[in-house]
């Protein structure tokens, strides 16, 4: 069962890392307004896309993986391929939208719900830590993919980086497959008690992870860009810190985890907003005339958002119950979608009508402002329960 349970860790924290590639788009992003022509609205439609796919395929993947975990793993990987040998031929910003945006967003979000919902089901033991080192994955991706895209697009036309990218992902995906589609039954089978459903607790964790999420899939969408195009930083200044931010993501995922295990979601919760309308406040006043605060503002976005992606199926299963987990996870990952549109179309226009960071940086403050209040309602309410 040891040898089951560690393979099965091993094959989930790897496709993770091959998933996690969406979070370098920031640096991606430049070098397709460069290539196609494009504003910086136009060139967050790929990311925007992916996202919401991502969230949309997480919600159908959370209704069907029960009975059907084999078929959900290969469409997922022969999505996110496909997606990456079209994005290869893609000749425009739509074209590039629709196969980067749609087939590896779909493809990302089918086989992202896979492990998490294993774990909920089958490992019972410190599930917040076994839950948040498979998430470390996904965000430790940036470290290992923001460098090698980079050195790609210096050496070579976005078209190339795509085609590596995809032999990379055939290799990986050949390797974790295996692993991923075996039942839930071979690693432990257990039978879960129901657990009774609040639709205004719901909602109230829906309004509160949509809102935990825009700044930082804002931010993440953004880094890249902002540095070097609002703040006249020095490229590969910038690309070295999106490897030290997408550490900051991935260290967030177990040790929120691991704080929801000894304490509750709501602390985790307090702590995270605190820690990320803070961030956006000092980003607000430096406007990155500081090297070091810049740095450290955008870090702290970078770990609010795990942050929040680890506290969310936690969050979902000590609430709800793990019998109800599959589904409620896949509805409340449709928050992800939503935020991304709301915050890539908003970012977007900011920076092409007005040119200025300070309006993401206000909103960021407030919003989160606004997610502690809904917080602390959650809390309320559960408790009454």
């Amino acid at each position: 069962m040891f040898k089951k349970r560690s393979w099965f860790i091993a094959a989930s924290i790897l496709v993770m890392l091959m998933l996690g590639s969406v979070y370098s788009w920031s640096i991606i992003r430049v070098s397709v307004e460069s290539e196609f022509n494009v504003s910086a609205t136009e060139s967050g439609l790929p990311y925007m896309f992916s996202l919401v796919s991502y969230s949309t395929s997480m919600l159908i993947a959370g209704k069907l993986i029960k009975k059907h975990q084999r078929a959900i793993v290969i469409l997922g990987a022969v999505s996110f391929m496909l997606g990456l040998i079209l994005s290869s031929l893609a000749v425009n910003i739509f074209t590039l939208t629709l196969s980067y945006g749609v087939l590896v967003g779909t493809g990302v979000g089918l086989i992202y719900g896979v492990p998490l919902f294993v774990i909920n089901q089958t490992f019972p033991d410190r599930i917040g830590f076994f839950s948040g080192l498979v998430l470390l994955g996904f965000g430790f991706s940036s470290v290992i993919m923001a460098p090698l895209i980079e050195f790609l697009l210096l050496n070579g036309p976005l078209s190339s980086m795509f085609m590596v990218l995809f032999f990379i992902s055939l290799g990986v995906f050949f390797l974790t497959v295996p692993f991923l589609i075996q039942p839930v039954l071979a690693l432990e089978g257990r039978s879960r008690p129901a657990t009774p459903i609040s639709k205004g607790s719901f909602r109230l964790l829906y309004g509160l992870f949509l809102f935990s999420l825009i700044s930082g899939l804002m931010i993440i969408g953004l880094t890249y860009r902002i540095g070097v195009l609002s703040y006249d930083y020095d490229g590969v200044f910038v690309a070295g810190l999106l490897t030290i931010f997408a550490v900051a993501n991935a260290l967030a995922r177990p040790l929120f985890g691991w704080i929801i295990d000894k304490k509750n979601i709501f602390f985790a919760g307090t702590l995270s907003l605190v820690l990320i309308a803070l961030s956006g406040l000092i980003a607000f006043f430096n406007q990155g005339q500081l090297p070091v605060l810049f740095a450290l503002n955008y870090g702290f976005f970078w770990f609010g958002l795990g942050s929040w992606v680890a506290i969310a199926p936690l969050a979902v299963k000590k609430l709800f119950g793990a019998h109800n987990y599959a589904h409620l996870y896949g509805t409340l990952f449709t928050a992800y979608g939503v935020a991304a549109v709301l915050g890539t179309l908003f970012s977007g226009a900011v920076l092409d009508l007005f040119g200025s960071t300070l309006p993401i940086y206000g909103f960021i403050v407030i919003i989160n402002i606004v997610n502690l209040v809904l917080l602390k309602q959650l809390e309320k309410t559960t408790s009454t329960q």
